[in-house]
């Protein structure tokens, strides 16, 4: 518990006051302090088969919350907290082979839900009605990255191209003809590969080795405007890519760092974070 107990000062906030604390998170409020959050309990103690390489909490149009995971080699759906996970793999076409160190990154897109890894063809099911996976219509390439921006299902790590992004016909994540319905693709003539995708409140950022792109909506057939916002740095650990309110968050190789969509990392983590972070991490083991 941190005590608060001191006179009452409520203009000190108004003042800019630095002595006065103006913002805590992860702390609820209590007789003059914070006090910390309840502890995590445990919920389930049924696991899934093996290693888990994914997973994702979706919500139905209903609004029915389902938590769906994935394995090396298996799609699970979860059953309830005394029952275990279902087997929701493929019907056919056998087992899955994600790649060692590499994950399942899951998207919604309506009521369905897209799951996708550099060694398999995009995988689909309806969260409501859904029984088991099946093959992504459309035809679209194997990728490591997906994400929905702006009524588009796009896909990044390409098995055609590392350094293309890709992305569906407009509110269509089944339609990928190059030239109907807004489907399209892009590639980046430097940046380097595409390491991750994010959505924005309009359009959405695209990372790269060394650069990261802003995605712009056009009321023209360019379809979206893909200029470079952010050329000092770019995305070196995939899986550091977070969005927080309107800003991502990434690990940059020297640092953690923030950006929206006026572009300009700003370093968020230099000091104790950055040294930490820098000292424990395995450099050979970024991509995971």
């Amino acid at each position: 518990m941190i005590s608060l107990s001191g006179p009452w000062v409520p203009d000190q906030y108004a003042l800019n006051n630095a002595g006065a604390v103006t913002e805590a998170k992860g702390v609820l409020p209590g007789v003059n302090s914070y006090e910390p959050l309840p502890s995590l309990s445990e919920y389930t103690t049924t696991a899934i088969a093996t290693v888990c390489k994914g997973a994702v909490a979706v919500t139905t149009t209903a609004g029915a919350r389902t938590i769906f995971a994935g394995t090396a080699t298996k799609l699970y759906k979860f059953a309830g907290a005394a029952s275990a996970w279902t087997d929701v793999t493929r019907s056919s076409g056998g087992d899955y082979s994600v790649p060692a160190d590499e994950f399942w990154q899951f998207t919604q897109f309506g009521n369905n839900l897209i799951a996708v890894n550099s060694a398999d063809n995009p995988q689909t099911i309806n969260i409501t009605s859904g029984s088991n996976f099946a093959l992504l219509g459309g035809s679209p390439p194997r990728a490591r990255y997906s994400r929905v921006i702006s009524d588009h299902l796009f896909f990044g790590g390409l098995s055609t191209g590392e350094n293309l992004v890709r992305w569906s016909g407009v509110n269509d994540a089944a339609f990928w003809t190059v030239g109907q319905q807004d489907a399209d693709f892009q590639e980046f003539a430097d940046g380097g590969n595409v390491k991750g995708i994010t959505p924005l409140t309009s359009g959405g950022l695209i990372f790269q080795d060394d650069a990261v792109r802003r995605v712009i909506p056009q009321n023209s057939r360019a379809i979206f405007a893909l200029p470079r916002i952010e050329a000092a740095r770019g995305l070196k650990a995939p899986y550091s890519l977070g969005l927080v309110g309107g800003l991502a968050i990434y690990w940059g190789g020297d640092g953690f760092y923030s950006i929206g969509p006026e572009g300009g990392s700003a370093p968020i983590g230099f000091g104790g974070v950055d040294d930490w972070f820098s000292s424990v991490v395995n450099l050979g083991r970024l991509g995971s």
